[in-house]
């Protein structure tokens, strides 16, 4: 790998620790695990910090296929899905997506970005004058869907305003179905991964991929020039936290305002 890395025990979920993970290499800890099937104990080695770069391009094809957090039993070969908060970092790109795996964590590590202390404050103007895109997620599936995102070269901040948008649609069209998720995913090109032949964002019900919405790059234009316009650039723009409620909010401002025509009547 391009950077050594370091292997001490997972500390406990600080954030007062975050401010260092942001800056660090690769860090690999242990977490002992108590395997449910069997109930021995073995030791997961855990990604604290997922530090991406050319050298060690399959730690970030892990995280996509959700690998990396997968742990099996050495006593029984059961397979352990492990969930623990960490940082994914690709530097070339200054690009930092947090998960939380618990509220506590996330409204606490978000407060550092909105009303950071002293130490606090002096991180976050280096990260801002990095030009640094950085996003707070809750769901782990939210990290490969981040990542999916920016290397198709989108806005997120589109993306999950035309979640807002088909999520209605469907709800409107199958009123017997309640959606439980929706993510963006992409089908990369085989000859060249870098390339994607189709965006679209997949409905869940009842955590089961149930529809698919093509996203094609009318529609996208559409969104962007509808709500992104009157919004700063996407790494000007200091919200850390891009979600569905987030897009939520933001459609209904938008739907809320009264339109100047109407007035003139």
């Amino acid at each position: 790998m391009a950077n050594k890395l370091r292997r001490d025990r997972v500390p406990s979920n600080n954030p007062s620790n975050v401010q260092n993970k942001l800056r660090r290499p690769s860090e690999i800890g242990e977490l002992e695990i108590v395997c449910p099937e069997c109930k021995e104990k073995s030791v997961f080695r855990a990604y604290r910090t997922v530090h991406v770069t050319d050298a060690n391009k399959e730690v970030k094809e892990k995280v996509l296929n959700g690998s990396l957090f997968i742990h099996e039993c050495p006593h029984c070969q059961i397979k352990i899905n492990i969930d623990y908060s960490f940082l994914y970092h690709q530097p070339e790109d200054a690009l930092y997506i947090h998960y939380l795996c618990n509220d506590k964590e996330f409204q606490d590590v978000g407060n550092m970005f909105t009303k950071p202390d002293a130490n606090q404050k002096m991180m976050v103007q280096k990260l801002i004058n990095e030009n640094s895109l950085i996003r707070l997620v809750r769901n782990r599936m939210e990290i490969a869907e981040k990542i999916t995102i920016y290397d198709a070269g989108m806005d997120d901040r589109a993306i999950e305003i035309l979640k807002v948008h088909i999520g209605g649609q469907f709800s409107k069209e199958n009123p017997d179905k309640k959606i439980s998720g929706m993510f963006f995913n992409a089908s990369r090109s085989e000859e060249n991964p870098e390339e994607f032949t189709a965006k679209y964002i997949d409905i869940f019900v009842d955590n089961k991929r149930f529809a698919r919405a093509d996203v094609g790059a009318d529609l996208y234009k559409k969104i962007v020039n509808d709500y992104l316009s009157a919004m700063p650039p996407l790494r000007a723009d200091r919200n850390v936290t891009v979600n569905f409620g987030w897009a939520r909010s933001v459609v209904q401002l938008k739907n809320a305002k009264p339109n100047p025509a109407d007035g003139e009547q």
